[in-house]
């Protein structure tokens, strides 16, 4: 098994990012280098890892996972960004 250092950087995609687990494992990554696709219901958190991490880093988004077309909508952007 390998850490997380040696791992090539990745893209990774978030849900509930701005609270508990979610926030938890975003800035664990972070912390390892990954570019984030994050999402959560909460803006100024949202806003606040974009500040810290760089908007080339993390492409953030308030969204419901409940709600489908937030959700497309969410990832239509990450896929409009190359990420």
């Amino acid at each position: 098994m390998t850490s997380m250092d040696e791992e090539p950087r990745r893209t990774v995609a978030v849900t509930g990012a701005t609270r508990g687990l979610g926030l938890a494992l975003t800035e664990r990554l972070l912390e390892h280098g990954h570019r984030l696709v994050i999402c959560g219901r909460s803006e100024a958190p949202l806003e606040a890892l974009v500040r810290r991490a760089g908007p080339d880093q993390v492409l953030a988004r308030r969204v419901d996972v409940r709600r489908a077309a937030e959700v497309e909508a969410w990832a239509e952007a990450a896929v409009e960004r190359g990420l």
